[in-house]
């Protein structure tokens, strides 16, 4: 799940206020997902404000990529009934009617590079909306879950320029009566049993014991800190 909705989760505020799971611990930190501002490639759309009457995929009903959109706006002072249309078709359809010009913009919360886009703008006729740094600023912080982020340049086809976003982590969690005996062999087999990279997975390829412990914004699972702290052990050994 994304960090930012497993804090909402916890603690049982926002869209989560009515479904708290307080006893929600973080097993790890897998990979980066950053959120993708989706536009036709001659749209005259060069902030978030412009959205504003626009037709906008905004992820799935109950979706990350829902509650990630919506903080989007909300720091452009929009929300979704601000818009023309708030599509919640999800990607595949939103980039299908984009291209189709039914849609002005997709926003998705996805690891990069996301395969979907990738092929869809090999083809030609997307862009990626760059943040502001503003904006940016606006939305990290420890409260949101988000933290800054950057998409290189020629992550994707045709991307000549670096584009400012921000970022959330895919977090695995499980309640803190999980036992310790399952956490500790999930965590060795994801860790240590599973090439990832050979089996075609861009996103499954980042994780890494290095990164493990960043963006989590919610209490460890006491046997996964263990794991954790093992791992950080053998680093420091000359």
């Amino acid at each position: 799940m994304q960090n930012n909705v497993a804090m909402q989760a916890k603690a049982g505020r926002g869209p989560l206020a009515c479904a708290a799971v307080p006893n929600l611990r973080a097993l790890a930190s897998l990979f980066p997902e950053q959120l993708h501002v989706i536009l036709g490639h001659d749209s005259p759309i060069k902030t978030l404000e412009d959205l504003k009457g626009k037709r906008v995929e905004v992820g799935l009903p109950d979706s990350g990529s829902r509650l990630d959109a919506e903080a989007l706006l909300a720091v452009a002072g929009l929300t979704f009934a601000d818009l023309g249309e708030a599509s919640g078709r999800g990607l595949a359809d939103g980039l299908d009617l984009l291209q189709r010009g039914e849609l002005d913009a997709v926003i998705a919360t996805i690891s990069a590079p996301a395969r979907l886009y990738q092929e869809r703008v090999t083809g030609g006729g997307l862009r990626l909306l760059s943040l502001s740094e503003a904006v940016q600023a606006r939305l990290v912080n420890p409260e949101t879950g988000f933290v800054a982020a950057t998409l290189p340049a020629g992550t994707y086809h045709g991307q000549t320029q670096p584009v400012r976003t921000v970022a959330v982590a895919a977090l695995l969690a499980a309640r803190a009566d999980l036992p310790d005996a399952q956490v500790r062999m999930l965590l060795h087999e994801i860790f240590d049993g599973i090439d990832f990279f050979a089996a075609g997975s861009a996103a499954g390829s980042q994780i890494s014991r290095a990164t493990a412990t960043t963006g989590v914004g919610i209490p460890w699972h006491p046997a996964a800190e263990q794991f954790f702290a093992g791992t950080a052990a053998q680093a420091g050994t000359p």
